[in-house]
């Protein structure tokens, strides 16, 4: 038997009653002899819809011509199938995030988009909602994953992450120095900390005695707050990545004497040092990200957002 909660986790919450957070379980796989059903409905769907199947030769093909215009190649199983085995080159979004975050992954518009999952139905799915949204040029990689490595083409494992344009260059230019001597020295010294990681990163632990401006503000922004720019700053993130492109944009604009906190937050935690929370020192208004009221908002903004969900269906 299945069924659904209407208006979700905020008609939940509005209801007075408390969400689970960060539960440790996962989605048990399904029975093999459940798969053939949903195998079949999701070639009915895309009978019925054109959505167009590509072959993995045609997929191989495809990403070999690299130079013949943008390619999207989405893998929508969880984080955990993707990480066991994927198409080279792919990029793991989980079904719904890829419906609900497009414009966040699908720059161009018209670029071809294939989606990918073990065999075809999230994936068909996944393409059903693009081609709703207007995405013309979606396709889906027929047989899947499976169909993929019964080729004998190359599967990738493990996580992908890509390092930001432009990062090689700069963690070369920059000066790292490591949480002890940062801690050690925090007393004697006129550094200014600055945390450039996302505000609810910063707000959830910081340095201590760190302040936050966005890394998209600070080249702009910091100049009011501290005109002295041979005063002794650190920079300081999650895991020092958005520091050291930093580091590199306050040393273009005449910072003299600016070094990067190494390995970020995490080090700086991991060696047992004390943090601090909130985002009371923030430097600029904390608006780098909009959440949903679901995630933070009262229920006063759970219920106007679910009026206007509401008046949509009209």
């Amino acid at each position: 038997m299945s069924a659904r909660s209407k208006n979700g986790t905020m008609g939940w919450v509005l209801a007075g009653m408390e969400l689970e957070r960060n539960p440790a379980r996962t989605t048990p796989s399904s029975p093999l002899h459940n798969h053939a059903q949903p195998k079949s409905l999701a070639r009915q769907l895309a009978s019925e819809e054109n959505i167009p199947w590509i072959s993995p030769r045609q997929v191989s093909s495809a990403l070999a011509r690299i130079h013949d215009g943008v390619t999207y190649l989405i893998d929508v199983r969880s984080e955990r199938e993707y990480e066991s085995g994927h198409v080279p080159g792919s990029l793991n979004v989980p079904g719904g995030q890829a419906v609900q975050r497009a414009d966040d992954f699908v720059a161009v518009r018209n670029a071809q988009i294939i989606f990918i999952s073990n065999e075809s139905a999230r994936a068909v799915m996944t393409a059903y909602w693009y081609r709703q949204m207007g995405f013309p040029n979606v396709s889906v990689l027929e047989g899947g994953l499976r169909a993929w490595s019964k080729r004998g083409e190359n599967v990738a494992k493990g996580a992908v992450r890509n390092e930001p344009l432009g990062f090689e260059a700069a963690k070369r230019a920059a000066r790292y120095v490591d949480a002890q001597t940062l801690h050690r020295g925090l007393n004697d010294s006129s550094a200014l900390i600055i945390d450039v990681g996302v505000s609810l990163e910063f707000e959830s632990a910081h340095v201590l005695g760190a302040k936050w401006i966005s890394r998209g503000w600070i080249d702009i922004k910091l100049r009011e707050f501290f005109t002295d720019q041979n005063r002794p700053i650190v920079l300081s993130c999650p895991d020092g990545r958005q520091s050291t492109l930093a580091a590199r944009s306050l040393t273009e604009i005449g910072y003299t004497n600016v070094s990067v906190l190494g390995g970020g937050v995490r080090a700086w935690s991991a060696a047992g040092l004390p943090l601090e929370t909130g985002r009371d020192a923030c430097l600029v208004e904390p608006n780098d990200v909009v959440l949903s009221p679901s995630v933070r908002g009262n229920k006063e903004d759970m219920q106007r957002y679910l009026e206007w969900e509401l008046k949509l269906e009209r």
